[in-house]
């Protein structure tokens, strides 16, 4: 896989968009890697079975096309890095 960008800037529990904590999914091909620079963060894939808490030392894998979310577990501070499969690139 390619890392195609990393989102910046660094999202908190103050600056969250309010669609990332909503079920929402990557297009097809595209991976992202949930990565928490401070604090927790739960993350949920329920079609997955997953309900995670993310931290400095656990990230998080957001499959294609599966409907995810994420909420704050107090002061939280993270990125995304997202990938694409290399059969995927236009």
């Amino acid at each position: 896989m390619v890392l195609l960008r990393i989102k910046k800037p660094i999202f908190t529990d103050k600056s969250l968009p309010a669609g990332l904590k909503n079920d929402r999914s990557t297009k097809t091909g595209i991976w992202a890697k949930i990565i928490v620079t401070e604090g927790r963060l739960r993350y949920r894939a329920d079609t997955l079975g997953t309900d995670v808490e993310l931290s400095l030392d656990k990230f998080g894998i957001v499959v294609p096309e599966v409907l995810h979310s994420v909420g704050p577990l107090g002061t939280v501070h993270f990125f995304v890095e997202f990938y694409k499969e290399p059969d995927h690139f236009t």
